[in-house]
């Protein structure tokens, strides 16, 4: 071999070898880069609004057992998932105000049909309590934070036009109505949570007051708009 070619050679060798630590180094950054960002994510769990690791913490701290006794509790104190057909929510709806209104519900699911909000581009319909748990919406294991759950919301003014005009009632009427319905979901809801407090209380050996008086001292602040 020539001296010419036997540095051709060599000058080949060493841009192969620095290609491949390039390489190397490309995909190093890459993989720091990706387990930065796994770690960085706030670690929420599967517990829903409410009972994030950070929250679910605070709260096993303030009661005086562990996170793992905390969460046994929690998962304990779920209802039974319903068997058979699933509800549907928008005919229970209707039904509820309509009986409010003192009016045919078919009626009030037509009004209510006309004026469901637009789904936003993109959005799929969500059946599952998976999909919720994704949405962001609270499971069944933990006690809710309150709020309206049916009737009146901040976005039922065209809803209380719509249905005073629909069925020939004054505005007032409607509004009141509306409130029923909400103040009904609330009622059910907070009998609901104040039994799932008082059977998480019962297998941490604590009591009902101390366990809800905890979650809901650990829970943001809702908010206000």
């Amino acid at each position: 071999m020539t001296p010419r070619i036997r540095k051709a050679a060599a000058l080949a060798s060493t841009v192969v070898v620095l290609g491949g630590a390039g390489i190397g180094v490309a995909n190093a950054a890459d993989t720091s880069s990706s387990s930065t960002a796994s770690t960085s994510r706030p670690d929420r769990g599967d517990r829903g609004p409410g009972l994030r690791t950070a929250e679910l913490a605070t709260i096993a701290k303030t009661l005086g057992v562990t996170t793992t006794q905390l969460q046994a509790a929690v998962d304990a104190a779920k209802p039974a998932k319903p068997t058979g057909t699933r509800a549907d929510r928008g005919a229970d709806r209707a039904a509820e105000i309509a009986t409010a209104l003192g009016v045919e519900t078919a009626k009030v699911r037509t009004i209510l049909e006309a004026n469901r909000p637009a789904r936003p581009t993109g959005a799929k319909p969500t059946g599952t309590t998976a999909d919720a748990a994704k949405a962001g919406a609270r499971p069944a294991g933990a006690p809710g934070r309150g709020g309206p759950r049916g009737g009146v919301r901040a976005d039922d003014t065209t809803l209380i036009a719509a249905l005073a005009k629909g069925l020939s009632l004054d505005e007032a009427t409607v509004k009141t109505a509306l409130a029923k319905v909400a103040a009904a979901h609330e009622a059910e809801h907070a009998e609901r949570d104040t039994a799932r407090y008082a059977a998480i209380a019962k297998t941490l050996g604590l009591e009902a007051a101390d366990v809800q008086k905890a979650f809901e001292a650990a829970r943001p602040a809702r908010p206000t708009t």
